[in-house]
This record gives C-alpha cells, structure tokens and sequence, in this order.
C-alpha cells in the first residue's frame, strides 16, 4: 500500500493564494543558494500571523545589492548582516500581491518595511 493510496482526490482542497494586503512575516529560513543562471542568491522561506509560507529570493548580483539592502533595513539591520543566520526569526510587513501565470494565480512579495 502506497501513501498515496490513503488521499481521497475529491476532498483534497487547491491551496488559495492570499489576498493582496500587508502581512506581518518572519524569515523562517534563509540559505545561500547559486540561482540557475549561476548567480549567487539568497533564498529565503517566510511565515505570516497567519501561518502561511511565502518563498522570496535575493539577487546578489551588483546590480540588485541595493534591493537587498532596503530589504534588510526593512528587517532592522543597518549593516549588511555578516552570517545567513541572523535573518532567522526577523520580522518585517510585506506587500503581497497576486500574479498570474498560465492562469494560476500565485502570492508574490512585492516589497516590505519596518514592522
């Protein structure tokens, strides 16, 4: 018997996207990852009040450090933080809007400020 076997297709609920609003979050996990196009990144997993996960990731790219920047000023560092670790358990407010792709709708971080 499979895992898979116990899920009844018929009672099993398509996750909604979250309305378009600010929400408190709090970086849940934060990881130095190599985007596909070979660029250093961070990826990060955030939870809101309301225990819903959100995926953000950081360009490290030159071009996109001033992005990184205000984002971390949003999450109270006045300094480039100097280890991945301390953006666990940082809070901030973000603006999540919806975005459409193939007729998906999906939440999207478009920006955050100081909670």
């Amino acid at each position: 018997m499979s895992l898979l076997d116990s899920i009844n297709w018929d009672d099993v609920e398509e996750p909604k996207p979250l309305t378009p609003d600010d929400y408190h979050v709090t970086i849940e996990t934060a990881m130095e990852k190599t985007s596909q196009a070979g660029n250093p990144m961070i990826s990060a997993v955030l939870t809101t009040d309301e225990n819903r996960k959100l995926f953000h990731n950081w360009s490290l790219l030159p071009q996109c450090q001033g992005f990184f920047k205000r984002d971390m000023k949003a999450f109270g560092f006045d300094a480039i933080p100097d280890d991945i670790d301390l953006l666990e358990g940082k809070t901030a407010i973000a603006k999540v809007v919806n975005k459409t792709n193939d007729d998906v709708i999906s939440a999207k971080i478009a920006s955050f400020k100081r909670a």
